[in-house]
């Protein structure tokens, strides 16, 4: 159920973005990262453990640097993610790169940990589970170029529509094999796990170490954000966007949207932690699979299949 939970979120995270309509993307996406990458996270691991600068310091060195560094290409993946959901709208753009994420980030931590196990009878399952999810992205695919075709039949800048389509679904790709890699964070962020229990306790909530794990490798990825706004506010003086008359809500809309985004990573390491050793496979399949479907889902709401006849 926490799996669900967190598809559902983060398939819903992203939705505020169409209520800023006079915000750039630099602007946009540097105050998601500064909620829900950078303060949201510090705060709540501030708030359930009492010394954690003990538990830093507890824990390998390695562990932390492997676990930012994770989180830090996350942090670029998720750049080319919010690039290409402006590019070629969010039902297409989230459906193309949840799938990739959703492939790599399952099959990855179950080669490294346990190779062996794909060919068991739950491996098998874990198998064909990926490959419906691989028909599922060729069929998401396929309407979402019927799509685009259309509203290009319909456009004065038919050349420059198709290019913002071609850029759109390269940044796709990119996203798609650097975005898991906030599941590899979680995997090898065990050790900082295991020093908030040693500190409070084996018995302790399992939500306690996985924000610690969480608040390293977002930290990576606040990095990322940072970076690529700064450089675009400075390239397209853009700063101004903030201090705009009707704005002051977009702030609130950022917020929740870093909120939401954490709220739903905090529910996936709970399930992970949850369902076994296998559980950064299985449970990154619900995840992501659950996100792709409300990501559909508010993408019919919000009309973005808007003129597209139904027997195409």
């Amino acid at each position: 159920m926490l799996a669900i939970l967190s598809g559902f979120l983060n398939g819903s995270y992203a939705v505020p973005i169409k209520l800023t309509p006079k915000w750039k993307w630099e602007n946009i996406w540097l105050w998601f990262a500064i909620f829900g990458l950078l303060l949201v996270p510090w705060i709540f691991a501030l708030l359930f453990i009492p010394d954690i600068g003990k538990v830093l310091a507890d824990s390998p060195v390695s562990s932390i640097i492997i676990t930012f560094l994770c989180g830090l290409g996350w942090g670029i993946g998720s750049v080319a993610f919010g690039l290409a959901l402006h590019a070629i709208g969010f039902s297409l753009g989230y459906t193309l790169m949840m799938g990739l994420i959703a492939v790599i980030g399952a099959l990855v931590p179950l080669l490294v940990n346990n190779p062996s196990s794909l060919v068991t009878k739950g491996g098998i399952v874990i198998l064909i589970a990926l490959l419906l999810a691989i028909i599922g992205i060729i069929l998401c695919g396929s309407a979402g170029k019927i799509r685009e075709e259309k509203s290009l039949d319909q456009s004065e800048q038919r050349s420059s529509d198709q290019s913002k389509i071609k850029k759109g679904l390269i940044l796709c790709v990119i996203s798609g094999f650097f975005s898991p890699m906030i599941n590899f964070a979680f995997e090898f962020g065990t050790p900082l796990k295991e020093s908030v229990f040693a500190q409070l306790g084996s018995d302790s909530n399992i939500f306690y170490g996985t924000s610690v794990i969480w608040a390293v490798a977002l930290s990576g990825g606040f990095v990322a954000f940072l970076f690529y706004s700064s450089y675009l506010l400075a390239k397209n003086k853009t700063m101004s966007n903030f201090s705009l008359k009707g704005t002051h809500s977009y702030f609130l809309w950022t917020f929740l949207m870093g909120i939401t985004f954490y709220g739903s990573l905090l529910c996936y390491g709970l399930a992970a932690s949850g369902l076994g050793e296998a559980g950064t496979t299985t449970g990154w399949i619900i995840f992501t699979a659950g996100a792709i479907i409300i990501a559909n889902i508010w993408g019919i709401i919000t009309s973005e299949w808007e003129g597209v006849p139904k027997e195409e």
